[in-house]
């Protein structure tokens, strides 16, 4: 009689496990069909939303987790496995296009395209997704299992998830912050390196072209003083000289010429 009582318990326990798995899909499917009902995310209420609300989809529990991976004899990837990852992208797509920095480059706009791509991150890796499923239950201290909390309770509930995200978000934002900055110092050390490598080759260049007989008659040329004055002056003997000179021929041309004739007169007679 014990054994067909434990027997009992125990198909009644894998039938409860069973159903409430085949549940949490369910519902997966049904938020993942109709995104009509989705609240309207802003920017301004982004972070009232847990990860798995931005995409419209069942906030699992630690405990609600457990149970479905009891009946499906696996870990945490239970929760990925009912995921509808597609669905998860277009709305990724749908919401990263509503923040996009180049669409608006308010910081609360940028906050919320950070969270969103955060939020995709974690809901499509296994590793990331159970831990912060744990995060989740963690912070809701199990309200989330059972029952309506009232109105106070729900606030502290978001509060304390909004708080529990931001530190999340924030480690991820630290993480692509110094990977960025590793690449802008990368960068920065290539384009000094090359302008160290173009400033060397351009002094060899010119020393070369600078040999010693060129930088004297570079430096006598910086120090030579030009006496504009005395430029003009000189100028003017040597106009008056070309004057006196070309005068000069115009006397001595006619004086040839007839000391040539008489020349040649006197060579005939002496031949008749």
């Amino acid at each position: 009689m014990g054994k067909r009582s434990r027997m009992d318990s125990t198909t009644t326990t894998s039938s409860r496990a069973a159903t409430d798995a085949e549940r949490l899909q369910q519902q997966q499917q049904q938020l993942n069909s109709d995104t009509n009902q989705s609240p309207h995310i802003t920017k301004d209420n982004i972070d009232t939303f847990n990860y798995f609300q931005l995409f419209g989809l069942v906030t699992p529990t630690t405990s609600s987790t457990a149970t479905a991976a009891g009946s499906n004899g696996g870990g945490n990837d239970v929760t990925l496995s009912v995921i509808d990852v597609a669905a998860v992208r277009r709305t990724y797509r749908r919401l990263s296009l509503r923040f996009h920095p180049d669409k608006d480059d308010s910081d609360e706009a940028r906050h919320a395209f950070e969270v969103v791509r955060t939020a995709l991150e974690t809901i499509i890796d296994s590793t990331k997704l159970a831990a912060y499923v744990k995060t989740l239950d963690t912070a809701c201290g199990g309200a989330g299992s059972g029952g309506h909390p009232g109105e106070e309770a729900r606030q502290r509930q978001r509060a304390q998830q909004a708080h529990v995200e931001a530190e999340w978000a924030a480690d991820m934002l630290i993480q692509r912050a110094q990977e960025r900055l590793a690449k802008e110092a990368a960068a920065r050390q290539a384009a000094q390196e090359r302008e160290e490598a173009a400033q060397q080759l351009l002094s060899e260049l010119t020393s070369s072209l600078n040999t010693p007989f060129q930088l004297m008659e570079a430096e006598l040329v910086r120090d030579w003083d030009v006496d504009e004055e005395m430029v003009s002056m000189k100028t003017k003997e040597v106009m008056k000289l070309l004057h006196q000179l070309a005068s000069a021929d115009s006397g001595w041309i006619p004086h040839f010429m007839q000391e040539g004739a008489s020349r040649k007169r006197g060579r005939d007679y002496t031949a008749l």
